[in-house]
């Protein structure tokens, strides 16, 4: 994680420090070109984290068009439970 954005960094920490006994498991980061003109950017950083039976995904985005950016750290959260129903009642050729 030594690219990340420092916001979202020391939203980690922070949460780290606060929730003692959590842990990251995973975390990645993706580019995308999701407006018409496709010679603007945007990257979104996923950082995955446990805590006892609850998940916590923290991301942040950054447009290449900076006027766009909305510099807030976004937090979604289920627990394990949550995730097994849907997972199991979604549907989806995967389950």
């Amino acid at each position: 994680m030594d690219n990340y954005p420092e916001k979202l960094v020391q939203a980690i920490n922070e949460y780290l420090e606060k929730y003692k006994g959590s842990k990251i498991f995973h975390y990645d980061f993706y580019t995308s070109t999701p407006y018409k003109d496709k010679s603007i950017t945007q990257t979104t950083y996923r950082v995955y984290i446990l805590y006892g039976n609850l998940f916590e995904v923290m991301g942040y985005t950054i447009c290449s068009k900076p006027e766009w950016n909305f510099d807030e750290v976004s937090v979604s959260s289920m627990i394990a439970w949550e995730i097994k129903e849907c997972y199991e009642k979604s549907g989806w050729p995967w389950s």
